[in-house]
């Protein structure tokens, strides 16, 4: 399930997403880039195995930009809460570069120090979501007080891209927002964590992604991809099975815990 920040932090934070997974199977999924920095807190049971790397992940982690899908592994009762921030909200709330975290899940308590264990062990104690939001909320507008980072011209290039739905260049962005390219850029790499290029990739490909998910016929799917500013059918299939590793096909029959976490 997802739920809204508070007005205040909807600056900061995109939403929270709290989802739990009750077998006692092994569970696989993978995970693939979006855009967007997260915190994860595992609530119930510790044991989250990144594949990638063949590693145990902590119980609280930072979820980095990603350059390629990575894999985990699951087992038994599993409740997962994600703060997904806002594209540069991570960098706002923190100061730390968003370029810091590239495929790299690095442990929270190393940034917010032993403050991020005892907020997990609040939310573990919750038994009601509503209380889990008002823990988050409350913490995260105490981080927000006095924060200096600032977008930085980033805003508006931000509000373009999206309402473009990424049907753009990044020479196209410059001219729109009045910024050198060699500046948009350097921010772009500092507040968000990847290039102009590579957020407005994952901008139009998530836009695909509803297309997709909404329409459900693959009958137009040559359409969808040049409506969402593919050059053709078997471009949007090569970035797809790039980015996700599947088909478009295949992709819509998987079990999702989230846009971009799916059941493998």
């Amino acid at each position: 399930m997802q739920y809204a920040p508070s007005k205040c932090l909807s600056k900061y934070i995109k939403h929270y997403l709290l989802f739990n997974i009750t077998s006692s199977n092994l569970k696989k999924y993978r995970h693939f880039a979006n855009g967007h920095h997260g915190l994860v807190f595992i609530l119930k049971n510790s044991e989250l195995i990144l594949l990638n790397s063949k590693i145990e992940l902590p119980e609280t982690f930072i979820l980095g930009q990603l350059s390629e899908n990575q894999e985990f592994q699951f087992k038994g009762v599993v409740s997962v809460l994600i703060v997904l921030f806002q594209p540069s909200g991570f960098y706002e709330l923190t100061g730390i570069p968003g370029s810091k975290y590239i495929n790299s899940f690095e442990n929270s308590s190393l940034i917010y120090g032993n403050e991020i264990l005892e907020l997990k062990e609040r939310l573990q104690a919750c038994s009601d979501s509503s209380i889990m939001v008002n823990y988050l909320n409350s913490y995260f507008t105490e981080k927000a007080k006095g924060q200096q980072h600032t977008m930085a011209g980033l805003e508006n290039a931000i509000g373009i891209i999206n309402n473009e739905k990424g049907r753009l260049t990044v020479k196209k962005l410059c001219a729109k927002t009045g910024i050198t390219e060699r500046k948009i850029q350097r921010l772009f790499l500092e507040q968000i964590g990847i290039s102009p290029k590579k957020f407005i990739g994952n901008i139009r490909f998530h836009s695909f992604l509803r297309q997709l998910r909404n329409e459900g016929n693959f009958s137009s799917l040559t359409k969808l991809s040049l409506d969402a500013g593919y050059y053709d059918q078997a471009h949007l299939i090569r970035e797809f099975r790039k980015i996700v590793g599947i088909a478009p096909t295949e992709y819509l029959k998987t079990s999702r815990l989230a846009v971009n976490l799916f059941e493998i």
